[in-house]
């Protein structure tokens, strides 16, 4: 077994049973027993317990990161945020650890959950102010909404739609449904006046484009680490 495909059975193992156990209650014997490795093994990649379960996070999240950037090149209108986001909704919601961290789930994720702001630097997960800033200097946000403003609603609207499993008298509302809400409410909440033309919008995905690969560049960078 090359020291990739060891790395990788680790991470599946860890994923696995920190959605069913929860971080405080699994160990690296744990671990190493489930991917039917030695224990010794697992540190030939990782230095601690933590740093396993990081590289869980940072593994969801360059998934998420290529599924962005393959969206950003086959559509630049992928650029504006009431389209990406839904885009972050719905890869995010079919990662469950990255969903747990996002929400600072500490039932999931225990100490991992703490400092979560300090994390996503490190993790290189937080993309927010220097996407905000992008949209900002291409003039797709309302003039009379600060940085922080933006960021305030941005965060919340995501989070709210991240938190909870919706339902009415009718059913379950879809995922692809919710992901429609939010663009809708995103567009309404954030969106300039005046729209961007064609020309200007793939120029803000040339730089989206640019920003989200040094961030992926970043995390798949301090992962590959543990696969070399």
């Amino acid at each position: 077994m090359s020291r990739r495909m060891r790395a990788e059975r680790i991470l599946d193992a860890a994923a696995e049973l920190l959605l069913r156990h929860g971080y405080r209650r699994i160990t690296i014997e744990d671990v190493a027993q489930h991917a039917g490795i030695a224990k010794g093994a697992i540190y030939l990649h990782w230095k601690s317990r933590e740093g396993l379960f990081e590289g869980v996070l940072q593994r969801e999240a360059v998934e998420t990161f290529q599924e962005l950037l393959s969206a950003l090149k086959s559509n630049p209108q992928t650029a504006l945020p009431w389209v990406l986001m839904p885009l972050v909704l719905v890869s995010i919601v079919h990662r469950p650890v990255l969903r747990a961290f996002f929400l600072s789930d500490s039932e999931v994720l225990g100490d991992l959950a703490r400092d979560e702001p300090a994390r996503r630097e490190r993790f290189g997960l937080a993309p927010g102010e220097s996407y905000l800033q992008l949209l900002f200097d291409h003039h797709v946000i309302r003039g009379d909404l600060s940085m922080g403003d933006a960021l305030y609603l941005l965060g919340m609207l995501v989070r709210g739609f991240f938190s909870f499993e919706p339902s009415t008298s009718q059913g379950m509302i879809t995922l692809e449904r919710r992901a429609e809400l939010l663009a809708g409410i995103i567009q309404h909440a954030l969106a300039a006046a005046e729209p961007l033309s064609g020309g200007e919008v793939a120029v803000l995905a040339e730089d989206s484009i640019a920003l989200f690969t040094r961030m992926v560049t970043a995390i798949r960078t301090q992962l590959e680490r543990a696969f070399a």
